[in-house]
């Protein structure tokens, strides 16, 4: 289940996040979470995996004529 869309506060893109759990021999520490279009560190959680993240199609910065 996805959360609501962040929005970075560098660029302004509105993104989703997803976690990643289950990951063999991954210790459990703050992992950040990243804006996909910039890299700008959000912000960082604990976890006892990794994060993706990906663009919000809808309000995010992705150019629907495009596709970039």
């Amino acid at each position: 289940m996805l959360e609501k869309p962040l929005k970075c506060p560098n660029c302004d893109t509105h993104f989703y996040v997803e976690e990643i759990l289950n990951v063999q021999e991954h210790p459990k520490e703050a992992m950040p979470v990243e804006c996909p279009n910039c890299h700008h560190v959000y912000e960082k959680r604990i976890t006892n995996g990794y994060f993706m993240t990906f663009e919000d199609r809808e309000v995010g910065k992705y150019d629907k004529e495009t596709g970039e």
